[in-house]
């Protein structure tokens, strides 16, 4: 089944958070405004929130990532529902939705762009969109994060991404910060 917009924030689901400065293995996120949070676009709403995406996928295209850091892959640990984001230039595309009260999440994997690359037998990962102009290039981004299959990063068993979640696996792709 196809993510929607219209429809992905009307029930409860499992949503994931990407994160280059949390570590735990479980946590409680605390919303926060532009201020304390991290990729952060000063023109965004100043609105105390926790970014989430859908997918993995779809939170890779929605921040600005170096490929030098790692990432660590959270995802909630009970299905929740998320408020659809505003005055975000990119959201049509990410579908980030944001947590406004404090939610726990479980560290489901962790992942480096440069094994992205080598995994897959490429030479470079796709430059970020996050902080780039333009919807064609964030929806470039999101189509070629789609095509990587994050399973052998995940440290959990399987079926913790696909036995729980409201979407099949292989849509099960990325995340926004």
């Amino acid at each position: 089944m196809k993510l929607s917009i219209q429809t992905i924030f009307d029930t409860r689901r499992y949503w994931y958070h990407v994160s280059s400065t949390l570590h735990d293995p479980e946590i409680t996120l605390i919303p926060r405004n532009n201020d304390c949070g991290f990729n952060r676009n000063p023109m965004e709403p100043n609105v105390n929130r926790i970014c989430v995406g859908p997918s993995i996928a779809h939170c890779l295209t929605a921040i600005p990532y170096s490929i030098f850091a790692p990432y660590n892959i959270y995802r909630t640990k009970s299905p929740v529902r998320a408020t659809r984001s505003h005055d975000v230039f990119d959201t049509r595309i990410t579908l980030e939705g944001w947590l406004l009260k404090p939610t726990r999440f479980i560290k489901i994997g962790a992942i480096t762009m440069k094994e992205i690359a080598r995994d897959n037998n490429i030479r470079y990962v796709i430059h970020e969109a996050a902080s780039q102009e333009g919807l064609p290039c964030t929806r470039k981004c999101l189509k070629w994060w789609k095509n990587i299959n994050f399973d052998p990063y995940l440290t959990k068993n399987r079926t913790l991404i696909s036995d729980h979640s409201t979407e099949p696996v292989q849509d099960i792709m990325i995340i926004r910060s």
